[in-house]
């Protein structure tokens, strides 16, 4: 049965400090480390994230994939 543990959560909310105008473009980006508990087995974990609008609703998500024994 797959299992999944929730570690390492980040919530970062975003703003924009003015309009745009059609010109500009600005981006976002966050990096954190992320912890390892010893004696876990890498090859058994992965990563989840996603992206939401001011709505709370999903407008982007993607998953690493475990690798195989």
């Amino acid at each position: 049965v797959a299992r999944n543990l929730i570690r390492n959560v980040l919530q970062v909310s975003w703003t924009v400090p003015k309009q745009l105008s059609k010109r500009e473009r600005i981006s976002f980006s966050e990096s954190r480390s992320m912890d390892i508990a010893p004696g876990s087995d890498t090859r058994r974990l992965r990563v989840v994230g996603w992206v939401e609008d001011a709505q709370g609703r999903v407008i982007a998500a993607a998953q690493s994939r475990c690798a195989k024994p």
